[in-house]
């Protein structure tokens, strides 16, 4: 599994930065922090279907651009 993970990584990280600076602070902090939605909506002050509202256009936008 950490291969996949590590894989991922090199992947995603190049792209990353194309995303809005509010999409990819809730990707990283889903991913790299292993955060919840409810606990990324704690931290960032915004309600838990914002968060996931996001986070689902982030990992639109990265499909789209990795493909």
């Amino acid at each position: 599994m950490k291969v996949s993970s590590t894989y991922s990584t090199i992947l995603v990280e190049p792209v990353l930065g194309k995303l809005s600076p509010a999409y990819q602070e809730v990707f990283t902090l889903h991913h790299d922090s292993d955060l919840t939605f409810d606990e990324i909506s704690t931290r960032l002050g915004k309600s838990i279907n914002t968060v996931k509202s996001q986070y689902r256009r982030a990992l639109l936008t990265l499909r789209r651009l990795l493909t």
